[in-house]
């Protein structure tokens, strides 16, 4: 979309008209609401459809994505990317949003759009959850969440390439953190690229801060997605941006920089700021030799879960709490916490009332609050270890 709020490309006119209309839909896929993300490879929504079984019907919800293509793009490579999406139907993980539906769309007289549907992850990306830990000014990401964050995301890259499968968009906008069972799972793979051997010839793509130095040189292998995976387990543990920080000091010696030119965006990428000494040791040999410059001494796959499997969660952290718009607090107690959690619920209102605990033992907690008569019942999904009910207080 350009700057007067035109359409900057037959695409976005599109996308406008979409928006527009009282009846969205995409193939035979409903759309809901706005979309759930958009960008230079595309535009996502949320969606459903309706299949019968029998003499019922059942409502099936995707994550439609609408890939975006230039006017000129021929009939015969549009079909050649439908058959390279649906090769995504080749694996199945629960660290993945796997593959629904594939096929094309006609989105204007002449004008032939394909897309695909992937799992709908209910919940939240990564990129949010650091936004907000900057924003509440947290330290860092808590140990155990980040070991979940590493062997799922980790795994669900296993999965993918045994699949011949590279993702080759890696970043914390496209790790969705489940609301339904807190596992961090891998979305988007719009660009991705099936291989036959290890090395893509003449792809250059993916998104600034987190392309691997080999990109550059369109020569992007396994090794790649390792290295952007890499940076992003780096942000999330120092809540640091190394590219933004390093645009942010060369500009500081030329105005005039523009951070779109490839050129620019490679060199800036080689020379990143990446302080390891903020990590602590166990993480730091996860993440290290991730972030290698030459591709082919970066670790294996099944070597990283190895390595990430013997990440110490401390046995005395504290319970954390937080709750949106607030600043998260560590407890020296559960019973501190249960009453802290009390004065937050008649301070803030029940509705406000959405409270996630980060613990050792528990990973997570997520308690949420309903009135029931005269009574706040808190509510508890799925706890890891239910006697921390208890300790709490609450039955």
């Amino acid at each position: 979309m350009s700057d007067s709020g035109e359409p900057a490309s037959l695409f976005d006119e599109v996308v406008q008209d979409l928006e527009s209309r009282q009846t969205r839909s995409v193939a035979d896929w409903d759309l809901v609401d706005a979309p759930l993300g958009s960008g230079a490879y595309g535009v996502t929504y949320l969606a459903t459809k309706t299949k019968k079984i029998g003499q019922k019907s059942i409502a099936i919800r995707g994550a439609v994505k609408l890939v975006n293509l230039d006017r000129n793009t021929s009939s015969s490579q549009i079909n050649s990317l439908v058959g390279e999406l649906t090769k995504l139907s080749k694996f199945h993980s629960r660290y993945i949003a796997n593959l629904i539906d594939a096929g094309t769309f006609a989105a204007a007289p002449n004008y032939t759009l394909p897309y695909f549907v992937m799992d709908y992850i209910e919940g939240e990306n990564l990129q949010t959850i650091v936004d907000r830990m900057v924003k509440n000014k947290q330290p860092k990401m808590q140990p155990a969440m980040f070991k979940n964050l590493a062997l799922n995301t980790l795994r669900a890259l296993l999965t993918a390439h045994d699949a011949k499968i590279l993702h080759l968009d890696i970043k914390p906008a496209n790790i969705m953190h489940s609301s339904k069972d807190e596992t961090f799972v891998l979305i988007d793979f719009g660009i991705s690229t099936f291989v036959e051997n290890d090395i893509v010839d003449g792809f250059f793509g993916g998104t600034p801060g987190y392309i691997a130095p080999e990109v550059f040189l369109q020569k992007a292998s396994h090794a790649s997605d390792v290295y952007s995976l890499g940076l992003t387990f780096y942000e999330a543990l120092t809540l640091k941006k190394p590219f933004i920080e390093q645009y942010r000091l060369a500009l500081q010696d030329n105005p005039n920089l523009d951070s779109s030119d490839t050129k620019v965006i490679q060199s800036l990428s080689k020379k990143m700021i990446l302080d390891l000494n903020l990590l602590a040791d166990d993480q730091r040999e996860l993440i290290e030799p991730m972030l290698h410059t030459d591709p082919l001494k970066r670790p294996s796959l099944d070597k990283l879960i190895d390595t990430a499997e013997r990440l110490v969660i401390p046995d005395n952290s504290s319970p954390q709490i937080s709750q949106t718009g607030l600043a998260p607090e560590i407890y020296e107690s559960w019973d501190q916490m249960g009453s802290h959690i009390t004065q937050l619920i008649s301070s803030q209102g029940i509705h406000k009332a959405d409270i996630v605990v980060d613990d050792t033992a528990h990973l997570k907690l997520w308690f949420r609050t309903k009135v029931a008569g005269d009574q706040i019942v808190i509510l508890c999904p799925s706890p890891k270890n239910t006697v921390a009910l208890g300790q709490l207080g609450w039955k």
